[in-house]
């Protein structure tokens, strides 16, 4: 979600540079509600990594031919189609299969990934167009959401966003630290709660409600990718680890507390934005380590509660 949300500035800046480019996307399908009434692309082709279903896509990509291919993200999977794309030229910021060293864009320090696209960009003479994060939402989405906050009681801009979910577990805030966290909020302001997550957060989700004073809670972890953007967009403040939601965030410019575990905001964080709208904290657990050991589950023991609820009280006056 992140890495997909990470190249809409370059996309923003390709057609602001070159306003007769036709730009497709290659995305899977999961993630094209990022890209849904984005003015700037002109198709989103949408692929999956099982074999027997790129097959089925070949014959699209080969009767297509671009002047340019960006790999702005990609996973190994994408190296049975490479060979069949038709294409001038080539450039990628990753060491994928099939690709010759000049065609790989080289960083030699920690280059936040946002610039790493832009950098690709510039390759091509695309000037930037800034570094903010794009998510189109539509008459029919702010509809849908204020529906349903409407039906649980709540308005817009009075709620708080609690993120209880995360890509992969070590990345996740413990669930006992997010319900203190939220009897603190319901305990000490008006504002509402909603607990997001996805299905997969369901029974964590549950227990956190159970243990809170459920008036002013509710949850989403039911809701489509595209419903929570624009749920996430109506929120007066979200908090969140490191992971795909903390990005919608930071694109529909909602303030936001970002706690940082086994992960730097340097590498992953927000992106030149006003630290009026965005507070990191960062747990000291990466200070000796390069990379996260994924069967560890103690890299948020740095980030109190009394930590968080600090910034919650400095982004909300």
């Amino acid at each position: 979600m992140g890495d997909c949300l990470w190249g809409t500035p370059g996309v923003r800046a390709l057609k602001k540079s070159f306003p007769n480019a036709g730009i497709d996307l290659l995305i899977r399908p999961e993630w094209e509600g990022i890209y849904f009434d984005n003015p700037h692309i002109r198709t989103v082709i949408s692929y999956s990594p099982q074999w027997y279903h790129q097959l089925a896509l070949l014959p699209r990509l080969m009767g297509m031919r671009y002047d340019q291919v960006l790999i702005f993200h990609a996973n190994k999977d994408i190296r049975r189609l490479l060979p069949r794309l038709r294409y001038a030229r080539i450039l990628a910021h990753q060491n994928l299969p099939g690709l010759l060293d000049e065609q790989i864009l080289k960083f030699s320090q920690t280059t936040h990934p946002i610039l790493r696209r832009m950098a690709l960009l510039e390759k091509t003479g695309v000037e930037s167009d800034g570094v903010q994060m794009d998510i189109f939402l539509n008459d029919k989405d702010n509809a849908e959401v204020i529906s349903f906050l409407e039906q649980n009681q709540m308005k817009s801009k009075e709620f708080v966003y609690l993120n209880v979910g995360a890509s992969l577990p070590h990345k996740r805030w413990p669930s006992d630290r997010m319900t203190s966290l939220a009897k603190l909020i319901l305990e000490n302001t008006s504002l509402g709660i909603i607990l997001g997550g996805g299905p997969e957060d369901a029974q964590t989700i549950e227990e956190i409600e159970n243990q809170i004073n459920k008036e002013r809670v509710t949850h989403a972890h039911h809701r489509s990718l595209r419903a929570n953007c624009a749920l996430i967009d109506q929120a007066r403040l979200m908090i969140t680890t490191d992971t795909g939601p903390m990005h919608i965030a930071f694109a529909t410019k909602v303030p936001t507390i970002a706690l940082f575990g086994p992960t730097r905001p340097s590498d992953s964080g927000p992106c030149q934005i006003d630290p009026q709208l965005c507070q990191a904290l960062q747990s000291t657990a990466m200070d000796t380590l390069d990379h996260a050991p994924t069967d560890q589950s103690n890299f948020f023991d740095s980030i109190t509660v009394e930590m968080v609820w600090e910034k919650v009280n400095q982004l909300l006056a």
